[in-house]
């Protein structure tokens, strides 16, 4: 892993481009703010690891972005790739998990009838997972509100 503390595989950077992002994004720039986070998850990747919390929300992050671009393909795998990887590492019940099964959820409404019922699937398997949750007292980590993993909704 690299230790650059000022270069371009540093975080600092990766943090400086999410900005530019955020930026573009809400500009409706959408195909450069996805080329400034692609940079961002590449860094991530090689200062903390390919399944980092970092670089995950980066992943989730350019999905939301592909999405908004029509970009269906990408966007589905992106999604279903920080899932296996969420859950793997955090869990099935996490919220941060929830969280992008909600999107791809909302992916999948966004498409169309053809895909409602993976749609109404999901959504009830994150509705009984978050019922889990409060039942338990737990998974109260990350966005609780159920939105996505970045401020580029």
């Amino acid at each position: 892993m690299i230790q650059d503390t000022d270069g371009p595989w540093s975080p600092a950077t990766a943090e400086m481009l999410q900005c530019i992002a955020d930026v573009v994004t809400k500009q409706g720039q959408y195909a450069e703010a996805t080329e400034y986070l692609l940079r961002v998850e590449e860094i991530h990747d090689v200062n903390f690891g390919p399944f980092s919390a970092e670089k995950l929300s980066a992943s989730a992050s350019i999905a939301i972005l592909y999405d908004k671009q029509e970009e269906w393909a990408k966007a589905e795998r992106r999604y279903k790739e920080v899932i296996k990887f969420r859950r793997d590492s955090c869990g099935a019940n996490d919220e941060r998990t929830l969280v992008v099964m909600t999107n791809l959820a909302l992916h999948y409404r966004m498409r169309g009838k053809k895909f409602a019922p993976d749609s109404k699937r999901l959504y009830a398997e994150v509705n009984m997972r978050r019922k889990e949750n409060q039942e338990k007292g737990s998974g109260t980590q990350g966005n609780a509100a159920g939105g996505s993993d970045s401020s580029l909704d």
